[in-house]
């Protein structure tokens, strides 16, 4: 969000300087992630919502939500053959079934935008750092590309 608006401060200089691909790019690249990311926990509200009334007009009842569920259904779908190709390019497929857990990350991951959202608007100059490296690795690409081929 703060690289978002660092670069929107001038969107006319920022039209100048990087052309219109690069604006483009930027809006949709760090723009749209944040968008899906808060739109997740809307429609995760008014599935919830949905299934406690039993009412599906709630949900499906006007375009705009037809349209919510399919670009979240199509993100999921994305996200799986992105994950699917990156553990078969490093041969790990038969760890494909965290693929599954993807609803439960763009959770995660909608929770975490809801609350930079409100410590961007509260806390301006407020970053949490994640901190990296506190996992150790057991196989790299490099690794698997040494392994003999059988």
């Amino acid at each position: 969000m703060q690289t978002w608006a660092v670069h929107m401060r001038d969107p006319r200089k920022l039209w100048d300087e990087a052309g219109a691909r690069g604006f483009l790019a930027l809006n949709i690249v760090f723009g749209g992630n944040i968008l899906t990311s808060l739109a997740f926990t809307v429609l995760v509200v008014k599935l919830i919502a949905c299934l406690l009334l039993a009412d599906s007009t709630l949900l499906l009842g006007d375009r705009l939500s037809s349209l919510h569920v399919l670009a979240i259904a199509c993100g999921f779908i994305a996200t799986c053959v992105l994950g699917l190709t990156g553990l078969m390019r490093r041969g790990r497929l038969r760890d494909g079934w965290i693929l599954a857990l993807t609803p439960i990350y763009w959770g995660c991951l909608s929770i975490a935008t809801w609350r930079a959202l409100w410590q961007f608007w509260t806390r301006r100059h407020h970053w949490e750092k994640t901190e990296h490296g506190l996992v150790h690795r057991t196989g790299t690409m490099a690794s698997n590309r040494r392994r003999p081929q059988r």
